[in-house]
């Protein structure tokens, strides 16, 4: 902690002469609103993790730009995570070892950036707020320094366009780890958590893999009369991202509502 918090005072001990400081997660989100809506060929945002669904919002409207996200490696398996939003109109995202960023960089070709000490999360749990907005060309390229030194040491997570069958991805789940899949399958079994309305589906062909329904999403299958038992001894039509969790193995948790369809 003590390495990641001189990391970043290291940073912005040279902004002498900012844009713009601030200490409001208002007025910060408002900096990264103007800074993409700004942008005309890219951005790239650099995030201990993506956790606000504002932020995301921001960066979905502006269609005609490229957008590359770097996230923290542990934000696979946060639940609050929003990396599979993200994936399906981000052109790449990336995931680098949490050691090397613990704020937050954006910037675009413009050679405009905001620097934070919060990765993007709800207000809520942005107290003690801090950002530079700037545009200042020697300290951009710092700012370029730091990226291109996270840029190495991170892999790349693509979205696999054809749609899989199951058997053939069970087979070579290292070949799809990390990344956003289509996939047609036949469900064995379907049960409920007894602790809470999650949801937990079983394919033929591998009992060990796991579809998951948590409970915020599953409360909207009910909404609109979608037993999710029902899926059972049906084949499937499913669109998530595949990861692979320590603790539970291969697993993909749905996050809408059209991720999972029958097929008939």
């Amino acid at each position: 902690m003590i390495k990641k918090l001189f990391l970043f005072s290291l940073l912005i001990s040279n902004f002498l002469f900012s844009n713009q400081i601030g200490f409001d997660y208002e007025d910060f989100k408002d900096s990264f609103q103007k800074l993409v809506q700004s942008s005309t060929v890219d951005i790239t945002i650099l995030s201990k993790d993506f956790t606000d669904k504002t932020f995301l919002k921001i960066l979905k409207e502006n269609t005609k730009i490229k957008k590359i996200v770097i996230l923290s490696k542990s934000s696979i398996t946060k639940n609050y995570s929003l990396k599979d939003s993200l994936s399906i109109f981000v052109d790449t995202i990336l995931f680098v070892d949490d050691s090397l960023l613990d704020y937050t960089i954006v910037f675009n070709s413009s050679k405009n950036f905001i620097v934070c000490n919060k990765p993007i999360q709800p207000k809520k749990n942005s107290k003690n707020l801090f950002f530079i907005n700037a545009s200042d060309t020697f300290m951009f390229e710092k700012v370029l320094k730091r990226f291109f030194i996270i840029r190495k040491n991170s892999f790349s997570i693509d979205s696999i366009s054809d749609t899989l069958n199951f058997n053939l991805l069970s087979k070579n789940y290292k070949k799809y780890e990390n990344q956003w899949v289509k996939l047609k399958a036949y469900v064995e079994d379907v049960y409920k958590s007894k602790k809470s309305d999650t949801y937990f589906i079983k394919l033929k062909g591998d009992k060990n893999f796991t579809i998951v329904i948590f409970k915020n999403l599953s409360k909207e299958f009910f909404k609109k009369n979608v037993n999710i038992l029902y899926f059972k001894n049906k084949n499937v039509y499913v669109e998530g991202f595949l990861k692979y969790d320590t603790k539970y193995g291969y697993e993909i948790i749905l996050e809408r509502f059209d991720d999972i369809k029958i097929l008939q």
